[in-house]
């Protein structure tokens, strides 16, 4: 992918573009796509000991969002690529040493991350930093996800139903 520009470690970018004086070294790297960039990235930060939990588990949902996404097209649709979803959940499992179906629930968990954090911002962080706590399973259900991707008006006027 040419042109895209990828910082390791953004705290010292930021100290050389400061200090043009201390000198540094760049490693090139080519990537076949926007999603392998991503995979590439979620990997890197996995390799991290200072991760929370929560942080562990949204990079892995989100590499393997990434990774599904390498193999191109859409892919949701067709029954026949069941087996490459299921080879793909299999590798991001293994690489991590963790379980398949733990790889599927990774993924659902930053959706509905990703879900909230539409409907209010700062929540995404909020979660992965651990200054607030929420069991996963809330907010992995799809259900959940949906409704959080709704407008604040539409939610509001579901709840009017609700209560």
């Amino acid at each position: 992918m040419a042109g895209v520009c990828v910082h390791r470690a953004h705290h010292r970018w930021k100290i050389i573009q400061k200090h043009p004086e201390i000198p540094y070294k760049t490693k090139e790297m080519e990537f076949s796509d926007r999603w392998a960039v991503i995979v590439w990235i979620c990997q890197n930060q996995l390799g991290r000991r200072n991760l929370t939990d929560e942080q562990k588990t949204y990079l892995i949902g989100k590499e393997y969002e990434a990774q599904k996404q390498t193999h191109g097209g859409d892919r949701a649709s067709s029954p026949q690529n069941d087996d490459l979803k299921m080879r793909t959940k299999n590798i991001v499992a293994k690489r991590h040493d963790v379980a398949p179906s733990t790889v599927e629930r990774a993924e659902h968990f930053a959706h509905g991350l990703d879900a909230a954090e539409k409907v209010s911002p700062g929540f995404k962080d909020s979660i992965l930093t651990g200054a607030v706590k929420a069991p996963k399973s809330v907010i992995f259900r799809p259900m959940l996800a949906l409704l959080l991707a709704l407008s604040p008006d539409c939610l509001r006027a579901i709840s009017t139903f609700w209560i």
